[in-house]
């Protein structure tokens, strides 16, 4: 990534006029030449003043020209006019300028001498000089990596430009603590700095400050995961770069940082191409700087293609210009990708050699120390050196630890942050596997799962929408409305629905930095053992089941009592790859969800190499909690047919939890039902009054659960009236259609009424505002179940914001069902689970067992499709 906080580009820059003297032109000219040399004799007789100002204008308009070499000459000239005019602070603005020259070109120390020394003539009253001086400092230390002197300069730099009144001053510091923030891996205050940044550019008109604050806000986007939502936000600052004929230099910022956008996006062709305008344009203006950030992105472009000599290539020549320069951040990441390229290759020796040198530059700087970590670690891997191995990736996962925990935002920030990240708690889990540290292994598996689950559970859920001022409020409701009027626009304008959805995310994200008392509070998570483990094995017919996908092979980790009533765990590895999984667990779902009659075939191979291995610890076990990882998320694994014939969910009752932690969680805050008075239902169905089986199944419903629940059918069953009345019934059941967002997992719904301000289609981010108290959520619709796989987080969509909303529970489905079986499934569970709603995971494989019995609906078709996701005792 090439963080645009880093660039500084002069503007305002004095053009030469036609008009000025010759004879001044000429001495200018000799002084360039010399001009330490028959200075104070050379100036007798001419404008002192006049050709003090003749020299600054030429430097800076050699400085527009980018003419670094031509431009520290006429800096040179001017400080010696101003030194025979014994003025410091002309000469201090002098030393300004050569270490401006110098940063573009790279020498960032000699840059900083020249501030210094600049700052030691400043006069005191010479607040904006002071001011730029400083500034520039922080703008030198960053780039060597250092931070947090960085930081204390740029804090000096502040309060000399509010001083001094000065806007443009305060404008630019405010984006540099903003960058300092963010490699410091402190997101939250980086966007604090970034928004106050964008909002005094917009409040003083100053153009390039706008679109700045916009691309560095993208950036963090892209340090968390939100890729849509950065690249959005970089192609309006590109457009506005545009719009108002920005520097080349800028532009060229702009298309580095696209390619880090599409890249994740797989939108390889657009990020080349990104990366081919920002080249040209860097190497127009002689930014090597620029150069070598666009031919290092460009090179994570080539891996992603497994084309290696061009990327290695590119990095070699990246690396040249980041060493040159002593560019320490820029020098340590590029050393890492090189590392990570020579393993892939089996160089490893070349590859261990890269990844030591990265993290002996990285350290301070958690988000380039954990990459090289990460291949460090590969390589002692390799090497057979699981020692040192082990250190790396534990080292590399606290980086990560640390980092996660100042994420910007809430529940929905930060989804992907484990995606590049995953790979350190593989190969720790991998290690200890191997060494059989069992539980050690387990717990990191743990560590690597549903992270922003565990932190609502733990930390409350932020109520953001109780905080907003009227003024958000009134956004709020301007950008609903163009959500509910894209999706009407969806077949003349295919990507309205995006851009509104974008809007929303954008505007969610800024109200938690506007509001930073609601951040998600990310706190330290214990590490699960296997004693509290334990606590979730209420007798020894009970089996928790874990599995950890990783790239060459799938772990399953079995948790039993044993014969003394204490927890058993057991590990296996099973040779499959995360590739060839998703391929099989894809045929399998598609053959159920089309009623193939020849399901039966795939469905043994998979409990064969998924199950199998762990036969004996499962015999006889009638209840089986399961975490699944990766394309695992998407098998019904009560289809799965054991070797003596039988289904599964024939021989055990099944449920499905993010993590083991998130289940041991919710268990200790498992409500009673007569504390809360009694078990009540709220269910609606059949909104558009084209579902009769819906019908049916809420008014069965509601004569089953008796006084005190409600029930709305048709026009009644309103969107509006489900939000206001949902946080007071502990069963929440919706039998209507769903709608699966396959680009965007939060915004699938489910179809109510429209009415009271709602479009009727309630929607998993709109699930996310709400605090509900129901022990379990019902969504009797087609394909609530799907979602997105989020490293960290499991299967992101209806379930898991129902979790982060407050249910412990929800029952969804992966395909389309049919309505009449689906009904009296439904009734069937509801009468199964009454009268203390214990047992949930029991009710439903009863529910289940009556369809099995009936020929019509013997296949996994009519009852497969159904998962129980969260608790399920």
């Amino acid at each position: 990534m090439r963080p645009s906080w880093t660039t500084l580009v002069l503007s305002g820059c004095l053009t030469l006029s036609a008009q000025t003297p010759s004879p001044l032109n000429s001495l200018a000219e000799r002084l360039d030449a010399s001009p330490t040399l028959e200075t104070r004799t050379a100036i007798l007789g001419v404008p002192r003043v006049a050709l003090l100002d003749l020299c600054f204008g030429r430097a800076r308009a050699f400085a527009a020209k980018f003419d670094q070499d031509a431009a520290l000459r006429s800096y040179q000239s001017a400080m010696a006019v101003a030194a025979a005019l014994h003025d410091p602070g002309q000469v201090a603005l002098g030393w300004r300028g050569i270490g401006l020259m110098r940063n573009r070109q790279g020498h960032f120390t000699e840059a900083i001498d020249a501030y210094r020394t600049g700052l030691t003539l400043a006069p005191a009253p010479a607040w904006k000089l002071r001011g730029d001086l400083l500034r520039s400092t922080g703008v030198s230390l960053r780039a060597l990596g250092n931070i947090t002197e960085a930081v204390a300069v740029d804090e000096q730099a502040l309060a000399v430009f509010r001083e001094a009144e000065d806007d443009n001053g305060i404008l630019i510091t405010l984006s540099g603590l903003g960058g300092s923030y963010a490699r410091l891996g402190d997101l939250h205050k980086a966007v604090e700095f970034f928004q106050q940044s964008q909002q005094l550019a917009e409040k003083i008109n100053k153009k390039d400050g706008v679109y700045k604050s916009i691309e560095n806000l993208a950036n963090i986007y892209i340090m968390q995961g939100d890729y849509a939502l950065a690249l959005a936000s970089i192609e309006r600052s590109l457009s506005l770069k545009q719009r108002d004929d920005a520097p080349k230099s800028d532009l060229s910022d702009s298309y580095i940082n696209l390619i880090d956008a599409y890249r994740p996006l797989e939108r390889y062709d657009d990020a080349l191409h990104a990366a081919g305008r920002a080249l040209e344009l860097s190497r127009e203006i002689g930014q090597d700087f620029q150069t070598a950030y666009a031919l290092n992105n460009r090179a994570k472009v080539y891996r992603d293609l497994k084309r290696y000599p061009e990327a290695l290539a590119d990095l070699a020549s990246s690396l040249a210009i980041f060493e040159a320069t002593k560019a320490g951040m820029e020098t340590a990441n590029t050393l890492s990708d090189i590392a990570e390229l020579e393993l892939r290759l089996d160089r490893v020796a070349a590859g261990i050699e890269h990844a030591e040198r990265a993290v002996g530059l990285a350290r301070g700087l958690p988000d380039t120390l954990w990459p090289a970590l990460a291949a460090e670690g590969h390589g002692y891997v390799l090497s057979h050196q699981p020692d040192k191995a082990r250190a790396a990736f534990a080292e590399g996962i606290a980086t990560v630890d640390s980092l996660r925990k100042q994420l910007a935002g809430g529940e929905q920030e930060g989804q992907e942050y484990l995606r590049d990240k995953i790979g350190l708690f593989h190969g720790l889990m991998a290690l200890d596997v191997e060494a059989r540290e069992n539980e050690q292994a387990l717990r990191v598996a743990e560590n690597a799962k549903a992270g922003l689950i565990l932190d609502t559970l733990r930390a409350g859920h932020a109520g953001i929408t109780r905080s907003m001022t009227p003024a958000e409020r009134k956004s709020e409701q301007q950008l609903a409305a163009r959500l509910t009027a894209a999706r009407v626009e969806r077949g003349h304008d295919a990507g309205a629905f995006d851009r509104a959805a974008l809007e929303w995310q954008k505007f969610r994200s800024d109200l938690y930095a506007a509001h930073p008392e609601l951040k998600l509070r990310r706190g330290e998570a214990e590490p699960l053992t296997l004693a509290a483990a334990g606590a979730l094995l209420p007798d020894d017919a009970t089996a928790l089941i874990e599995f950890a996908v990783c790239p060459d092979a799938t772990y399953l980790f079995t948790i039993t009592r044993d014969g003394a009533g204490q927890p058993n765990l057991r590990v296996h590895r099973i040779a499959i790859t995360e590739a060839a999984l998703a391929r099989a667990v894809d045929a399998f779902r598609n053959d159920l969800a089309a009623r193939g009659l020849g399901y039966r075939d795939r469905a043994i191979s998979l409990y064969t190499r998924l199950l199998g291995p762990a036969a004996d610890t499962l015999r006889g076990k009638r209840l089986l909690a399961i975490v699944p990882d990766g394309p695992l998320w998407g098998l019904p694994f009560q289809a799965l047919v054991a070797p003596d014939g039988r289904h599964l969910i024939e021989q055990s009752a099944v449920f499905y939890a993010p993590s083991l932690t998130v289940l041991l969680e919710s268990s200790r805050s498992r409500r009673s039902p007569a504390a809360a008075g009694g078990v009540t239902l709220l269910a609606m169905g059949d909104p558009e009054a084209s579902l009769p089986n819906s019908a049916r199944e809420v008014a069965a419903l509601a004569a089953l659960y008796g006084e005190g629940s409600r029930a709305f059918t048709g026009a009644q069953a309103t969107e509006a009236q489900w939000k206001k009345l949902a946080p007071d019934y502990r069963v929440l059941h919706l039998a209507t259609h769903g709608n699966l967002n396959r680009g965007n997992p939060l915004y699938s719904s489910v179809v109510l009424a429209a009415g009271g301000g709602d479009d009727g289609l309630l929607e998993g981010r709109e699930l996310l505002d709400l605090e509900l108290h129901a022990d379990l959520v019902v969504l009797s619709a087609c394909e609530t179940g799907r979602g997105g796989f989020r490293y960290g987080e499991g299967l992101v969509g209806l379930s898991w914001a129902l979790m982060v909303a407050g249910s412990p529970t929800s029952l969804v489905s992966q395909w389309k069902v049919e309505s009449a079986s689906t009904t009296a499934l439904m009734v069937a569970f509801h009468r199964a689970l009454l009268p203390k709603l214990n047992g949930k995971a029991a009710a439903w494989r009863s529910a289940t067992l009556g369809l099995l019995k009936d020929a019509a609906t013997r296949h996994p078709y009519y009852w497969a499709a159904f998962a129980l996701i969260g608790d399920g005792y």
